[in-house]
């Protein structure tokens, strides 16, 4: 299921949706875009299904996933903690936005979520809890998505300041090296690896690398 769909099915996503599209900053940049957001949603969702979330404790995941690079920088950031910084104070003006009631316990638990995605990681795989895992796994699946040459390549490499012919190399390297954390993610990636790569390498081998 898309992430656009997922959205429909809820109220308090519907207005997530209205005020991110009403105030992120971020929701044009080539990569931490409003399509990364929704991209991370959906990987989310389908993640949470495989792993045996039932759908009605899903929410939490739902609004980190949207809210998760929220006023992203774009590389204009020392470190990623600025973006988290700024992702979550996001996500606590949204619930001044919404009129749909938040309690403090799932109010900390968007926040953690969100928070679990700073990269380089800075909570161990090992101490954080279920939902973390799946955001982390769904963060890094846009490279599978059929628009990946656009946003996950040439997007990347602008946010970085680096050149494409610079980019490409490293980032096989760093798909070759990610380690999905679900069964679910990593039985995707099995099935849609060879096909990805093949893909990849014809832009290797098109830019002459």
């Amino acid at each position: 299921m898309e992430g656009i769909e997922i959205i429909r099915y809820s109220q308090m996503l519907q207005d997530a949706f209205r005020y991110i599209i009403q105030n992120n900053t971020s929701n044009y940049l080539p990569y931490h875009n409003l399509n990364h957001l929704l991209t991370v949603l959906k990987y989310s969702d389908y993640i949470a299904n495989g792993e045996g979330v039932y759908y009605d404790q899903r929410l939490p995941l739902h609004l980190a996933a949207l809210f998760h690079d929220v006023d992203h920088l774009g590389g204009e950031q020392k470190n990623d903690k600025e973006n988290i910084d700024r992702a979550v104070e996001a996500f606590k003006n949204f619930v001044d936005f919404t009129k749909e009631e938040i309690s403090l316990d799932f109010y900390n638990q968007v926040i953690s979520i969100i928070e679990a995605t700073e990269y380089p990681y800075r909570k161990a795989h090992t101490a954080v809890g279920n939902l973390e895992k799946i955001i982390r796994d769904a963060d890094m699946m846009q490279q599978f998505e059929y628009n990946w040459i656009g946003q996950a390549t040439l997007g990347l490499a602008k946010e970085s300041g680096v050149s494409i012919t610079n980019f490409i190399p490293k980032q096989r390297v760093f798909l070759e090296e990610i380690n999905f954390l679900t069964n679910t993610a990593r039985d995707f990636k099995k099935r849609n690896w060879t096909k990805i790569m093949n893909e990849f390498r014809i832009l290797e081998v098109s830019m002459e690398i």
